[in-house]
């Protein structure tokens, strides 16, 4: 191989590896991500059942009894 196409070769290898790196790191951020609004729709999800839930109790609390 002449000494421009090793040159080329490493060249390429370490966009790649470059490349790879910064997709590792960003699939990171996005897991972080993903993690954090899973959390906050779990938050949200308990505090929807449980306004739901005192409403219900609520009504059958003023509900006319039969």
């Amino acid at each position: 191989m002449t000494r421009a196409k090793e040159q080329q070769a490493d060249d390429l290898r370490r966009e790649r590896d470059t490349a790879l790196a910064d997709l590792t790191n960003e699939k990171a951020a996005l897991e972080s991500q993903v993690a954090m609004l899973r959390q906050m729709e779990n938050r949200y999800r308990d505090q929807l059942r449980r306004l739901l839930n005192e409403q219900l109790a609520s009504l059958d609390s003023t509900a006319p009894a039969d």
